[in-house]
């Protein structure tokens, strides 16, 4: 796998706004924090810069993000995700969620590429 360089220019505050993300936002199990910070990594690259700007660009590449990661991983529900895992502080409930984040910012890095 690649290291994605998608947000290479990640500012502290971009990291400091996405810390309670993790577990399904707050430990709360509900939508993964890997699709969030997707999103929201999409609307910095692709999203409007003004109120009546352009929303279709960055809602596409978003809906068709949400789509391949719930084909791929079979829900968008932190709490489904980690299922398989007993204990969510393992080693390898960790491992999993790095690979989905990488898998996910490789599919970002190549979908914006194409959105060029």
């Amino acid at each position: 796998m690649q290291q994605s360089g998608l947000l290479d220019d990640t500012t502290p505050e971009i990291v400091r706004a996405a810390t309670g993300f993790g577990g399904g936002i707050a430990g709360s199990r509900n939508i993964c924090g890997i699709i969030t910070g997707a999103v929201i990594a999409i609307g910095l690259k692709r999203g409007r810069t003004t109120p009546d700007g352009d929303r279709e660009t960055s809602r596409d590449l978003a809906k068709e993000l949400l789509e391949k990661f719930e084909e791929r991983y079979g829900s968008l529900d932190c709490g489904k995700l980690v299922e398989p895992f007993e204990d969510f502080s393992s080693k390898e409930r960790s491992e999993f969620c790095r690979m989905m984040t990488q898998q996910v910012g490789d599919e970002m890095e190549s979908m914006l590429a194409e959105e060029k």
